[in-house]
């Protein structure tokens, strides 16, 4: 991974993703979209702290989505807060959809994936999007799978989120950033969300 340091988020910052985002979240309610200078300013700001990380998640180049998640400095260092967002569709490239929010930020130990043969794929593919309800260890499954896909890789879960609103789970490879997001809906199972090669992380502040 490739990390920066950037001192103001308004300006610099959108000139750093405004330069091409593609769209992944259409199937999103455009009540939770907002354009990228709203994201920053009144969304991320509304959560509280100035020093964040940024994590830009890319395929073919491009960014798919943005992970935030705040540096915290006082009490518990799992004791964050964060929030997901998704570029909306190609119709409406001003927009970001929010995923969710939550105030726990958590890195999970390296899985052993030597022995798992499980493997999961979007809708579409011969694969399972989802591990399987009433598996105990569905979620293990599949984080283990994402680990041996990419190999020596850093896993970061994002848990308690708002009210009806899904957990993730970012496991990155620590070499080459490539990566796979996992997401789990309310009363569901742990699921396959996206995957790319290339992931940035900068650290940025917002003006409160």
């Amino acid at each position: 991974m490739h990390t920066k340091t950037m001192p103001r988020i308004v300006g610099l910052v959108l000139a750093m993703i405004l330069g091409g985002l593609v769209p992944t979240a259409a199937s999103a309610q455009l009540s939770s979209c907002i354009d990228i200078t709203s994201l920053f300013k009144e969304r991320l700001a509304s959560l509280g702290g100035q020093d964040w990380l940024a994590f830009q998640l890319k395929r073919n180049n491009e960014v798919w989505h943005l992970v935030f998640t705040q540096i915290s400095k006082k009490g518990s260092p799992n004791d964050a807060k964060w929030l997901v967002a998704s570029r909306h569709s190609p119709a409406r490239p001003d927009l970001y959809c929010v995923q969710a929010t939550g105030n726990l930020v958590e890195l999970l130990a390296p899985l052993p994936a030597k022995n798992n043969t499980e493997r999961f794929g979007m809708p579409g593919s011969t694969y399972p999007r989802c591990g399987e309800r009433g598996d105990i260890l569905e979620g293990f499954k599949v984080r283990s799978w994402a680990t041996r896909e990419l190999g020596d890789s850093q896993i970061m879960a994002l848990g308690k989120p708002e009210p009806d609103e899904p957990s993730f789970v970012l496991v990155s490879n620590k070499r080459d950033g490539n990566w796979i997001l996992l997401d789990k809906q309310p009363q569901s199972t742990t699921c396959y969300f996206d995957r790319g090669e290339w992931s940035d992380i900068r650290k940025i502040q917002i003006n409160q």
